[in-house]
């Protein structure tokens, strides 16, 4: 039987994958086990198989936890899974980061296929939620869109979420407010390009939104970060166009460096 968790969310399938585990061990305690990195030990495929195929001592099945099994292209390697995509007396626990390419596309029809992509928008607030409860923490609704808007333009975002959460519980801050996510969180490294974005919707014409936007760039700042700042800093009639370039954004219409030049130059050109 093959239980099949792939995406690029480690954190969320690296959580599902031992909850897998422990629930095996839980009814097999003595479970004989083979763990196998395709990538790190691309050889190592041969000794896995005849691991799973030698009758087991202790327990009914054996298990593979097998991690990028599509990093081994043998032919020999991919029927062994094929075959035993159904099996009652293997058990192959696979994480991959990638979505399946085209010999291994039957693990998406694996009976535990699971797809673990990177979190955005509700999705992430509702995971942020989870983590918080678990760590005796709640959010203010500020807080929450704010730490909502800021972790979410990052890579890694599920590690950093439950670290930064884990942070906050370790200090003994249980209602978490805006300030204590900028003075505690990693949202302090950035509070300078924070407060610099912010300029752009104070700036005087777009000649000076423009050469801030500029400087932000040429600092590295993804536009993504740039434009979920401005969005949760804005009001009135700026966070209404804001929102509009974010559907737009979300429906592929535009990019994230597009909906801020687009702002930016039509924003007040003669002044606010």
């Amino acid at each position: 039987m093959i239980y099949f968790l792939h995406g690029p969310d480690s954190y969320r399938r690296r959580e599902k994958l031992n909850e897998i585990i422990a629930a095996y061990r839980l009814k097999h305690a003595h479970a004989d086990m083979y763990i196998l990195d395709c990538e790190e030990h691309p050889d190592a495929w041969r000794e896995a198989m005849d691991f799973a195929l030698q009758p087991s001592m202790f327990a009914p099945s054996k298990v593979l936890v097998v991690r990028e099994s599509g990093a081994v292209k043998e032919k020999e390697w991919i029927k062994f899974l094929k075959k035993n995509i159904l099996s009652k007396d293997i058990f192959i626990f696979i994480s991959d980061t990638k979505a399946p390419l085209k010999d291994f596309a039957f693990l998406r029809d694996a009976p535990h296929a699971m797809e673990f992509d990177e979190l955005s928008g509700k999705k992430l607030e509702t995971f942020v939620v989870s983590v918080a409860k678990k760590n005796n923490v709640v959010f203010s609704s500020d807080a929450l869109r704010m730490f909502v808007s800021f972790f979410g333009t990052l890579e890694n975002k599920s590690w950093i979420v439950v670290s930064e959460i884990e942070k906050l519980a370790l200090l003994g801050i249980r209602d978490i407010s805006p300030e204590d996510v900028k003075k505690h969180t990693e949202f302090a490294l950035k509070s300078v390009m924070y407060e610099e974005a912010r300029k752009i919707l104070h700036a005087r014409n777009f000649y000076d939104g423009l050469a801030i936007f500029e400087r932000l760039v040429s600092s590295n700042e993804a536009p993504s970060y740039i434009f979920n700042s401005l969005g949760f800093q804005a009001s009135g009639e700026d966070a209404v166009r804001l929102a509009e370039y974010d559907v737009k954004i979300k429906s592929g219409a535009l990019e994230y460096e597009e909906a801020l030049l687009d702002f930016i130059l039509s924003k007040n050109k003669t002044g606010d």
